[in-house]
């Protein structure tokens, strides 16, 4: 049986800071890392950038690339439908690179199929931290309650699923979480 390769698997909260410590990793560390860009069927956030954060396509065109098999994995969440096409990990192992994947608990499964896999579970000192948080990426209550109670449910069921994790970092301060996502590389990968 051959040996999977290993990737690390980055999940958290909605707002814990997923995005950012991995951005930050990536520019402050010279690693074999890459990060995996989702095809992804919701509006871009303004701060996104396409091809870099996720490829943003419509509905038809990832049910399009879902009917011709050019997916590894792909799971919907939000009424967003996520894939990763299996070219862009083809190409990330072709460079002798390891994958980064942004997934959360419910969909850990479909990687595990794939990979050895590093699971890194990133989370906030507090609750209020990820309401503020929120609060601060899509507004107040007033104007978008239906989108930030479900983030709300959304969160509590997820911060439930951490003990699950190898590694949990607490990102109150950008660069000490980042430093300890390096120090797991670390202990990985060399």
């Amino acid at each position: 049986m051959n040996k999977k390769r290993k990737c690390i698997v980055i999940s958290g909260a909605s707002c814990a800071g997923k995005t950012t410590i991995i951005n930050n990793f990536l520019r402050k560390y010279n690693t074999k890392i890459t990060f995996v860009v989702y095809d992804i069927t919701r509006n871009r956030r303004n701060n996104e950038v396409d091809g870099k954060d996720y490829n943003f396509i419509t509905k038809t065109e990832f049910e399009e690339r879902k009917k011709q098999h050019k997916y590894a994995f792909y799971y919907n969440l939000l009424e967003t439908s996520r894939g990763v096409l299996k070219e862009t990990l083809n190409v990330i192992h072709k460079n002798n690179n390891i994958p980064i994947i942004v997934i959360d608990y419910d969909h850990l499964d479909k990687i595990k199929v794939l990979y050895d896999v590093v699971d890194v579970f990133i989370t906030t000192k507090n609750k209020q931290i990820l309401i503020d948080r929120m609060i601060k990426r899509y507004g107040t209550f007033e104007k978008n309650d239906k989108l930030l109670q479900f983030r709300l449910k959304y969160n509590e069921s997820f911060l439930e699923t951490q003990k699950y994790y190898k590694y949990i970092i607490i990102n109150d301060d950008i660069e000490k979480a980042t430093d300890v996502l390096y120090m797991i590389y670390k202990k990985e990968f060399c």
